[in-house]
């Protein structure tokens, strides 16, 4: 498999880094690529190889590009986060799939080591089913580190529950990085596997959460605007399903039979 990283000489203080790649409602791409967006960050390489779809992309003008992930940084006072996302990450479920993910998990921690990092997090959706259409998003998180859990429980993280698997790399990257001594967390946004075009609604509430833990100003106006969508769109599915339901028990209660 061929694997290329391209990435500028920068020197960076602390640096942390955040992951956050397609997966269940888009739900970390979304986040970290309007953090990378809105924090005008800086863009300091890119990622390419044989593990992605073969597949290019078309711009407004026609011209094609090769797929790849990015890597951006945002300069903070006592340490820089580095942000790495992008369109894709390595499919699941076809032939050789489970190597793919595997391999581009190692070479994000070999990524991680070049850039000295000491801690990493990555973002990710859960599937919590219909209950989301009911339900105001939380921020559940799964760590390798002891005193993470402690940290991110007083920023009003639930424990994920036990025996949850994380597919791709949300998940291995943070198994990976413990034998690396790297802290790494994985944190979750609750969101439905149905909501394949985005759930911004839950992408939001992570962006609230990075905002909160590293003390970073977003404008969250654009991403409001989307996530009132959802709200607006499953208040109408609670609506249509509370009139079906009051509808039917009362022609329940006016039933005739004949024989």
């Amino acid at each position: 498999m061929e694997f290329k990283i391209e990435l500028k000489n920068v020197k960076l203080r602390n640096p942390v880094l955040l992951i956050g790649l397609p997966g269940i409602g888009l739900v970390g791409k979304i986040a970290i690529e309007y953090l990378a967006q809105k924090t005008k960050a800086k863009k300091i390489g890119k990622l390419s190889g044989s593990i992605f779809p073969p597949l290019v992309l078309v711009d407004s003008k026609g011209k094609i590009n090769l797929i790849e992930d990015e890597i951006y940084v945002i300069k903070q006072k006592t340490r820089d986060l580095v942000l790495f996302t992008g369109d894709v990450q390595p499919p699941i479920g076809t032939p050789f799939s489970e190597e793919q993910h595997y391999f581009f998990a190692k070479k994000i921690i070999e990524l991680a080591k070049q850039l000295n990092v000491k801690k990493i997090y990555t973002f990710a959706g859960i599937d919590i089913g219909d209950a989301r259409i009911t339900k105001k998003p939380q921020i559940q998180f799964a760590t390798n580190s002891e005193k993470e859990i402690v940290a991110l429980k007083k920023l009003n993280a639930k424990v994920a529950k036990e025996d949850l698997t994380i597919s791709g790399a949300a998940g291995l990257v943070i198994g990976f990085a413990k034998s690396e001594n790297i802290e790494g967390s994985c944190i979750l946004g609750e969101t439905s596997s149905k909501l394949v075009y985005g759930d911004f609604d839950s992408a939001r509430a992570v962006i609230e959460f990075i905002a909160k833990m590293f003390k970073i100003k977003v404008n969250l106006n654009d991403i409001k605007k989307e996530s009132d969508k959802i709200t607006k769109a499953f208040k109408q599915v609670v609506d249509e399903l509370k009139a079906i339901s009051e509808s039917s028990n009362k022609d329940e209660g006016n039933l005739t039979y004949t024989r």
